[in-house]
């Protein structure tokens, strides 16, 4: 019967000790402690759901949600899930209670845990093992090119996750007569001892089948698995739904209790899955991502500033087109080629944005590694090039031929690349291009200024991508449509510039009804000359208008020289060294080029 009425006692099934075995908490510790647990738990899990996701268009789905589990359901607990388990365990402690916390982590649009149910059965190259991978192996190799993680550590960052060591699962699943519904319990506790016998502490509760050469568990299926499904999880499947559902009991939520924990969460998400978050990118690319607690969804952009996020994204997309073929045009974005010189081989790109709005933000002046799945590996900081003045974000990817050595750079967490772990060949990759990713962000924050030559122009669309200037909209955000004129750059090349941007400062305007904006730039000359004339050549994109040079539409306002003297001159002069503003007038929402013609005078 369906409707969850048809419910039987699931078997206790402990493992027994053989050579060779783990005990739990070896198997609990394969990973380590170098992420804070609600971190840990959701990149682990987020990316095994999107490595299982069915593609043919459509968006795979995870949410997590926060529940706690009444009377009736903890009597289900007590009575069919659990009826045996260690009388000195941790869980024998937990289903005695009358109310437990849980977290309910589901996927849908993915492929659910199919492949076989039993470990020792041979299954051919390409055939699917997500069942026995997440439910009865530790460490699964990572068998899916261009994946982000692997079941069986995944798996165990869940348990990490439960103060009890315990997990439910229930998944459904499209076989070969239709849509079909595994259900299985899983524990891991410290190894123990029944009678004259020891357990390693790993332990299920399905259907025990015995073989001739040892224990075997099955999960239960079909109506009995929909029956259990239904009374203990909060959200069920749809009718067409494929996935996986997994209860986290008793939750190890420390010190800051569940509210802590979910907000660490929120934090952990726009950290690590922003790329699959980005507004309208392909399909292919996209996952729907949310938290519920008790009942209401949990704001996932609280704490995290929309430029910021805005800039990284930019980033992600111009490695994207540059990368299939493309070129890049995003407004700002510096992206370079990361090369290896011995072997000669391209290893990715780095894509850098710079971010005067978030000078003080701990989400800035940091590189984000990604590899294909474009899952956030990590944020990779580089303390001894901060200077104090320019803010910035940045993005690195690998190229896709050398995707599978980076993933072998990984630890079990997925949130570093450790080179020094790898055959040669691919450490050296690995090692080269986190180099080089430290060169060039030397490079586009300390630009060459020496050697003025006469004459030349500088453009501050140029010197954005070093010196903290952006042309900004009324309401101080970054302006689109803006056209740099930047391009994919091998290492090596050099900038030159006679008028250094320090800063930017949009200021208020005398008639705040008049439609534009005003900004202050805070220029340094350079050192190369006694006396330089600095004149600008001011351009303006207004989206759909294309570029306009028309003193009416972009002009200079004003300048203020060392001295402190105002002048609406069309150009100025200046002594080398100086620091001087210029205030620049343009209409809201356009992005601006400035461009500056240095003429050494003496």
């Amino acid at each position: 019967m369906r409707g969850g009425l048809n419910m039987i006692r699931l078997d206790w099934v402990p493992k027994p000790f053989r050579d060779g075995d783990i005990a739990g908490e070896g198997t609990k510790k394969l990973l380590g402690t170098s992420l804070a647990a609600p971190k840990l738990f959701l990149r682990e899990t987020a990316q095994n759901s999107w490595d299982a996701h069915i593609g043919h268009g459509v968006i795979p789905e995870y949410q997590m949600r926060f529940v706690t589990l009444d009377a009736p359901r903890m009597s289900v607990l007590r009575n069919f899930v659990f009826p045996e388990t260690f009388p000195g365990s941790e869980l024998a402690k937990v289903i005695r209670r009358s109310r437990v916390s849980a977290i309910e982590v589901h996927d849908r649009g993915t492929t659910g845990l199919d492949g076989p149910t039993r470990n020792d059965v041979h299954v051919g190259k390409g055939e699917p093992t997500n069942f026995r991978d997440f439910i009865l192996t530790v460490g699964a190799p990572r068998d899916l090119e261009y994946g982000g993680g692997t079941y069986g550590f995944g798996k165990t960052a869940a348990f990490r996750a439960s103060q009890c060591g315990t997990i439910i699962v229930w998944t459904r699943i499209r076989g070969g007569e239709g849509f079909e519904e595994r259900f299985i319990a899983i524990s891991i506790i410290p190894n123990f001892s029944m009678g004259e016998k020891r357990y390693t502490g790993q332990q299920w509760w399905g259907r025990d089948q015995r073989l001739k050469d040892g224990m075997n568990v099955q999960p239960i299926e079909g109506d009995a698995a929909h029956g259990l499904g239904t009374k203990l999880f909060e959200r069920g499947f749809g009718e067409q739904e494929t996935g996986t559902s997994i209860m986290i009991l008793d939750p190890a939520f420390d010190d800051g209790g569940q509210e802590g924990f979910v907000q660490a969460t929120a934090d952990a998400v726009a950290r690590n899955l922003w790329p699959k978050m980005i507004p309208g990118q392909p399909v292919d690319k996209q996952m729907k991502i949310s938290l519920i607690e008790n009942g209401h969804p949990v704001d996932l952009a609280a704490g995290w500033d929309d430029r910021i996020r805005a800039s990284r994204e930019s980033c992600l997309t111009a490695i994207r087109k540059v990368q299939s073929g493309q070129k890049a045009e995003e407004a700002f974005i510096d992206v370079s080629e990361i090369r290896c010189g011995n072997p000669k081989q391209l290893l990715g790109h780095l894509a850098i944005a710079p971010c005067p709005f978030g000078s003080d933000d701990e989400l800035v002046n940091s590189v984000t590694l990604m590899r294909e799945p474009e899952l956030v590996v990590c944020e990779k900081e580089y303390p001894d090039l901060q200077n104090g003045r320019d803010s910035w974000v940045a993005v690195f990817k690998p190229i896709r031929e050398l995707d599978n050595a980076f993933a072998e750079a990984e630890p079990p967490t997925h949130d570093d690349w450790k080179p020094d772990s790898l055959e040669r060949r691919k450490g050296t990759f690995v090692r080269v291009a986190l180099r080089r990713i430290k060169e060039d962000l030397k490079d586009y924050l300390n630009p060459v200024d020496d050697d003025v030559q006469p004459g030349e122009r500088v453009s501050t669309g140029r010197l954005a991508a070093s010196l903290d200037v952006l042309a900004v909209g009324a309401d101080g955000d970054l302006a689109s449509g803006m056209p740099t004129g930047r391009r994919s750059r091998s290492r090596g090349s050099k900038r030159r510039a006679s008028v250094e941007v320090l800063s930017q400062e949009l200021l208020p305007m005398p008639d705040a009804s008049d439609g534009r904006a005003l900004t202050r730039l805070e220029l340094r000359a350079s050192a190369g000359a006694n006396l330089m004339t600095v004149t600008p050549d001011l351009a303006v994109v207004v989206e759909g208008s294309g570029v306009i040079k028309d003193a009416e539409q972009v002009r200079v306002d004003s300048w203020t020289t060392a001295e402190g003297e105002v002048t609406a001159a069309e150009r100025l002069q200046v002594h080398g060294g100086d620091v001087f503003y210029v205030d620049i007038s343009y209409p809201e929402n356009a992005a601006v080029n400035c461009t500056f013609r240095s003429e050494v005078t003496k």
